[in-house]
């Protein structure tokens, strides 16, 4: 297969799903452009859910503010109990956030139609990878984060959604990278908070992959 040579819409795919799979914890903060915000949601909702059943519900916020305080409750497990610490997951503090839910309708629905418990996390899965390929593909990078503390994250929600029991289940940022000088975007591993660094996170590596060809 190292002999296959592909056209530029493939190898676009390709650096598309490679920056995908890195986490970019520090971003610029320029309005996000509409027509990319719907082309990545619909892409993200337009996957499937067994039968096309609810099985989680989004929020999509580009509110710097909101996303700054989702920021501050976004701290490893064992650091739960910390409000703000400098380890918060800065993927989260970007100018357009992701947030996919569970909610008691979701539940309702996933019941009526007899559908296990375990596929919204599949279909939750599947729409953060169609979102994260597709915000890439359009030139931006992206980060996930499942460290944040639920219940704190829960009642942000309700406040700025005015939606009663969204709880979350993943969130993915995504931006342009915070340029340290034009022409050289920051280290992706480095947080920041404003301007100010406030760590680095954990230098990417290269994946382990195990393909099988049949």
């Amino acid at each position: 297969m190292d002999n296959i040579q592909f056209n530029k819409i493939q190898k676009r795919m390709i650096k598309a799903s490679k920056i995908a799979g890195q986490c970019r914890r520090n971003w610029t903060y320029e309005k996000f452009d509409d027509s990319d915000l719907q082309t990545i949601t619909t892409a993200a909702t337009n996957m499937p859910t067994k039968q096309n059943v609810l099985n989680y519900e989004l929020v999509v916020s580009t509110n710097t503010t909101v996303n700054e305080k989702f920021y501050r409750v976004s701290v490893p497990e064992d650091e739960k109990k910390e409000i703000f610490n400098p380890w918060n997951n800065g993927q989260v503090n970007a100018p357009l956030l992701y947030i996919w839910c569970e909610s008691p309708q979701v539940e309702k629905t996933m019941k009526k139609e007899q559908q296990h418990n375990s596929l919204k996390l599949i279909s939750v899965g599947i729409s953060s990878g169609a979102a994260a390929l597709t915000a890439t593909y359009l030139g931006y990078e992206t980060g996930f984060c499942k460290c944040f503390d639920n219940t704190l994250v829960q009642n942000i929600l309700k406040t700025y959604t005015g939606v009663e029991k969204l709880t979350p289940l993943l969130m993915l940022g995504v931006g342009h990278p915070k340029m340290k000088r034009p022409g050289v975007p920051a280290r992706r591993s480095e947080c920041y908070l404003n301007d100010e660094r406030v760590h680095n996170s954990r230098i990417y590596r290269e994946k382990r992959k195990s393909i099988h060809y049949i």
